[in-house]
């Protein structure tokens, strides 16, 4: 039990700066996801407004910056489910990783024995 926590822990110490990055990833997949949401919406409610002038010159900056927000303040969960999925298989890579390295130390050793 003591020995699966520690080996648990030795994988996700080694795995925190991919998890960093997937995390980082996965945050910014979700707001580009609900700024292309944003912006066909506003396509839509724009279709009224098109002829007024300077309509559309700020559209895609605010758009960005709602999608940013919503993403940010929002429970969407996009971003925690690729997350998720992205992680496990981190970790499940570097277990691997991990475990291959310790084989082979282990065959190292006892060759030279």
């Amino acid at each position: 039990m003591i020995n699966d926590v520690l080996s648990q822990l030795v994988v996700a110490s080694n795995a925190s700066p991919q998890l960093a990055q997937i995390r980082k990833a996965s945050d910014e997949f979700q707001t580009a996801f609900v700024k292309t949401i944003v912006t066909e919406m506003r396509k839509e409610a724009s279709q009224e407004f098109k002829d007024l002038p300077g309509a559309g010159v700020y559209e895609d900056s605010i758009d960005e910056v709602i999608a940013q927000k919503l993403s940010a303040n929002s429970h969407l969960g996009l971003s925690d489910q690729l997350f998720n999925q992205m992680a496990k298989l981190q970790l499940d890579q570097t277990k691997m990783d991990i475990d291959k390295s310790t084989n082979s130390n282990k065959s190292s050793t006892n060759s030279k024995n």
